[in-house]
């Protein structure tokens, strides 16, 4: 299964797409005090409604980089962006590995 298609958007602790349709809802962490908790969750629905679209810029930044590599392999070894590249091979991974 896919994830729900970016982009998303940020209704105070709220994250939906563009029909309204909710994502996910962030809870407060009750070991902070409440203007804390608050501030934190709105950062952290802010960071949540952004991923959709930092994993679609990590996947064209890979592709991109890549498409350059003479090798064509999924080996990066000796590549000036080898370390920026296997950063992004694993968040991308991480978000689309079932």
């Amino acid at each position: 299964m896919e994830h729900t298609k970016g982009p998303w958007k940020v209704d105070g602790t709220i994250i939906q797409d563009e029909a309204k349709h909710t994502i996910a809802q962030v809870w407060p962490d009750t070991r902070l005090s409440s203007s804390k908790s608050l501030a934190q969750m709105k950062a952290n629905a802010r960071l949540i409604a952004a991923v959709s679209e930092l994993l679609a810029a990590c996947v064209r930044l890979k592709n991109y980089v890549c498409g350059d590599c003479p090798d064509k392999t999924t080996n990066c070894s000796g590549c000036h962006y080898e370390p920026y590249i296997r950063t992004a091979k694993a968040a991308i991974a991480k978000a689309t590995v079932k």
